[in-house]
């Protein structure tokens, strides 16, 4: 404990005790804090599907009963929770928040070993998992982007990857944890969470400020700028922050196409299995895909972030849309595993788009509040764009006609991106809940 301490008590040192070496130290390990934040809060509710068995045969339900209290609740209070969050986390520190969110999550896990009614899970995946999945992808995201300006998709992508991996972790493990119950699988997972809650509140650093650093890559303060004129500017952009309509139209446009590439990945194993694939073969893509999805975010951060909102909509959009078509009239294994690939990179990239969109329009003044409702556009997309995969299956009989239209759909959005911007309206030096 006390080299904890004196950790903590390094990083509140003042910039004449530090150097610029230091500052970038100690933003770097925002980075690493972040990604354990997404790891635990949000990659370890990858292990839904592993509980989908045992709590239909607890609850004697049917399938569709325990995704719909479980998944498409998670999704839809989610949706519900990121623009209040967003809006709450400007007069709360990232420290709060993050630290708040591995205490929901502790205690909705300590809990899940006990559900027996139907309405135990309602609690759960309505209030307690949703609070946690919330709180830290808005923390990660706000603490990445209050530390970062240059080198912001890179250490967002980093952050992200948190999520992938434990997507890639978690549900193996949950696996075997539940040979011995689901209380044997759920404590170990709330253990973890409590152990964190400490380490979260000693050691997130809210914004560089709070210890007199800059962000990453700002060499001058708001003061030698011309903090007056900053502030002067501040009223109109807080008054328009939600009435942007370029911003509005940019998350519009990639909710929906992350909505399609997420629901893609929901149904891959069932779409290769409807093609004869052998179930463990199909399991393959999707392992393919979320490893793809890891390498793409942490390559593919800094590159998307040097990219306006013309390249940054147009390029993924039609790159999907030719894995959609080979998918649709070339439905072999090879081609299906490298379009599962493809696509799992570029979703992945693109987990970091609401976060690089809502600093390239606002600023970090801005930051929550607009990454609050670009994720609500993109969860709520995502809720539906699951269920409608599906859903052309039972119509058609076959996944080809969805990916069919899908690409078609795609192609001309990306075609019609080339009327966009090719810059964004840049404003990095507002400083943070200024």
């Amino acid at each position: 404990m006390h080299s904890l301490l004196k950790l903590r008590s390094s990083m509140q040192q003042s910039p004449g005790n530090g150097s610029s070496s230091s500052s970038c130290w100690i933003a770097w390990r925002m980075v690493g804090l972040a990604f354990v934040l997404e790891c635990m809060s949000i990659g370890s509710l990858s292990i839904s599907g592993v509980l989908v068995s045992v709590l239909r045969e607890r609850l004697n339900v049917p399938t569709s009963t325990v995704l719909l209290w479980t998944t498409s609740l998670l999704f839809v209070t989610m949706a519900v929770l990121m623009p209040l969050g967003g809006a709450l986390l400007r007069r709360m520190s990232v420290r709060l928040t993050g630290t708040l969110a591995m205490v929901s999550l502790a205690i909705g896990y300590a809990c899940l070993g006990y559900v027996r009614e139907i309405w135990h899970l309602v609690v759960l995946f309505s209030v307690f998992f949703p609070i946690a999945a919330a709180g830290a992808l808005l923390s990660a995201n706000t603490l990445v982007s209050n530390w970062f300006v240059a080198k912001r998709g890179l250490a967002l992508g980093i952050a992200t990857s948190g999520i992938m991996v434990g997507g890639a972790v978690f549900p193996p493990v949950a696996a075997h944890l539940l040979k011995g119950g689901l209380t044997n699988m759920a404590w170990p997972l709330a253990s973890i969470a409590f152990v964190l809650v400490p380490l979260m509140a000693m050691f997130i650093v809210s914004k560089p400020e709070d210890i007199g650093f800059l962000p990453k890559g700002m060499s001058r303060s708001p003061a030698e700028l011309g903090s007056a004129t900053i502030r002067a500017e501040l009223p109109s952009r807080r008054k328009d922050l939600l009435r942007h309509p370029l911003f509005w139209v940019v998350t519009v446009l990639l909710s929906f196409l992350s909505a399609s590439m997420t629901a893609f990945d929901g149904n891959l194993v069932p779409f290769a299995e409807s093609l004869g694939v052998e179930k463990t073969s199909a399991s393959y893509l999707v392992s393919a895909s979320s490893l793809a999805a890891a390498v793409g975010v942490v390559m593919l951060g800094e590159p998307l972030n040097r990219i306006g909102p013309r390249a940054l909509v147009s390029l993924p959009t039609l790159l999907v849309a030719i894995a959609a078509a080979v998918m649709a009239w070339l439905p072999a294994y090879s081609a299906i595993f490298a379009s599962s690939v493809a696509i799992g990179a570029l979703n992945g990239a693109l987990g970091i788009a609401p976060a690089l969109v809502a600093a390239k329009f606002f600023g970090r003044s801005g930051f929550s509040l607009a990454f609050g409702f670009a994720m609500f556009i993109q969860l709520a997309m995502t809720a539906v764009a699951i269920p409608l995969y599906g859903a052309g299956f039972d119509e058609f009989g076959s996944y080809q006609p969805v990916l069919a239209a899908l690409a078609g759909t795609l192609a001309a959005l990306g075609i019609g991106a080339a009327a966009l911007p090719r810059t964004f309206p840049l404003s990095d030096v507002v400083p943070a809940d200024e």
